[in-house]
């Protein structure tokens, strides 16, 4: 995080060179970086689970369809052979 009127890592713990206002400001930015990296995080999760929903309700349809193809060729074996 640097950049004009940002601390550099070696400056964070180095109170005494910065005024109160600039360790404010500094503490915000960071704050507000970590806040916007866990919303992302947060993002990332919830489509990863909205993701395993829908391959969990593909997975289902299929294999309902695949029980109803089964049964229509049953049937048509049974017509066949009767």
């Amino acid at each position: 995080m640097t950049g004009p009127g940002t601390a550099t890592a070696t400056e964070w713990q180095d109170y005494s060179t910065r005024s109160h206002e600039q360790v404010i400001k500094d503490l915000n930015a960071a704050h507000s970086r970590i806040r916007l990296l866990l919303l992302a995080a947060d993002r990332k999760d919830k489509m990863i689970l909205e993701l395993k929903a829908s391959i969990a309700h593909q997975k289902l349809m299929l294999w309902i369809q695949g029980a109803a193809l089964t049964a229509c060729w049953g049937l048509v074996l049974k017509l066949l052979f009767r």
